[in-house]
């Protein structure tokens, strides 16, 4: 037989009544499959706040040596799809106060996964108290078959003293 592009058979037998082989079968033209390929699908963001952004502090003169902060989040691309996802591109709108640690994917098989780690590496100017807000994005350009540019919004508070220290 031929393969004819965006054509496809559709054999249907009614199951518990007359099993007599294909009761109905449909040709279907015109149509393109939707949802097959790579599905890009992001985890590890901070889900509670909103499920777009990381929120990350860092405290240049910690109070003590115990006292925690988060300055860096481990984000997980996902390939929920059926192909391999190409990921042509990830980028950060603001490099003065976020970084990404190691090497990035450049493509994930269909069914796996690839982390990376986002730091904030942002710093308090020192001209008041309180604490300097950095906002920034991370951009990630791929073949996912619907959404090509996902992006995640990035905020870090910068404080130069612990709160009360």
């Amino acid at each position: 037989g031929n393969v004819i592009p965006n054509v496809y058979l559709g054999i249907m037998d009614y199951t518990g009544i007359n099993y007599d082989y294909n009761d109905n079968i449909f040709v279907i033209e015109g149509v393109e499959p939707v949802g097959f390929g790579q599905e890009l699908r992001i985890a590890g963001l901070d889900d509670a706040a909103a499920d777009d952004r990381l929120v990350f502090t860092n405290i240049e003169n910690p109070a003590n040596a115990q006292q925690e902060f988060r300055n860096e989040a481990v984000v997980t691309i996902a390939n929920d799809g059926f192909a391999q996802l190409n990921i042509s591109s990830i980028v950060l709108g603001d490099t003065e106060n976020f970084e990404i640690v190691g090497a990035v994917p450049t493509s994930i098989a269909a069914g796996g996964s690839a982390q990376i780690t986002v730091r904030y590496i942002g710093t308090h100017s020192g001209s008041s108290a309180g604490a300097d807000l950095h906002k920034s994005t991370l951009t990630i350009t791929s073949d996912d078959y619907d959404e090509g540019v996902t992006v995640i919004r990035l905020a870090g508070l910068a404080q130069e003293f612990s709160e009360n220290g």
